[in-house]
């Protein structure tokens, strides 16, 4: 009884505070400028480049795109409101050929260069922590890693007690709050036909 009460008010929490946002346009309004090595990014042109016009000719790949169409169309949102164009005003992507994409690039590959096997094996183990909020077959050979996956970040703090199967309703509750972030961050995929870095240079792996 209390377990429900505390997610109802959770739930209550999150959408008021997102209507409110959506209301006054408080992420757009208070978003913070950026810093460090993205400010860098940000002073340089964002135009097109003719000298590489090539890489304006490359989009996100139609495999990708076929997925983001199902899930921006298949997909319904269980907290937030579809449709809350100020919350997704984003800054447009720089043009491929643009100074600052190929910056982006050079950034990449120099990362690449000083990653150690540590490194690659951390990023192999993460790269395996994702949830699809599709996937609520229990019979399915996947929904054991697909729930656990949502209690990754917490499993340090809460310990071998803090799973899906021994909290059913939080499982239920991030599960739709993973359902809410995917129907929007596809919806962005579409809206911004931008390939991966890997796509632009046969150097990235």
């Amino acid at each position: 009884m209390l377990r429900s009460k505390y997610l109802f008010i959770c739930c209550l929490s999150i959408i008021t505070t997102f209507e409110i946002a959506a209301q006054k346009s408080y992420f757009l309004r208070n978003a913070a400028p950026a810093e460090g090595h993205y400010k860098t990014l940000s002073e340089l042109d964002s135009r097109p480049n003719s000298v590489f016009s090539w890489m304006d000719t490359i989009k996100y790949p139609r495999k990708e795109v076929a997925t983001s169409t199902l899930a921006a169309t298949m997909l319904r949102t269980v907290y937030l409101i579809e449709d809350v164009p100020d919350l997704l005003d984003i800054q447009k992507a720089p043009a491929n050929s643009s100074d600052q994409t190929r910056k982006e690039l050079e950034f990449l590959l120099e990362m690449q260069k000083k990653r150690t096997d540590a490194d690659i094996e951390r990023y192999r183990k993460l790269a395996g922590i994702f949830h699809s909020p599709s996937n609520f077959n229990p019979l399915d050979p996947d929904y054991s890693r697909n729930f656990s996956s949502l209690f990754h970040i917490g499993s340090p703090i809460g310990g071998s007690w803090y799973t899906y199967k021994n909290l059913p309703f939080t499982a239920q509750f991030l599960s739709d709050v993973y359902r809410d972030a995917t129907y929007y961050f596809f919806k962005q995929k579409l809206s911004i036909n931008r390939a991966r870095p890997i796509v632009y240079t046969g150097r990235l792996m």
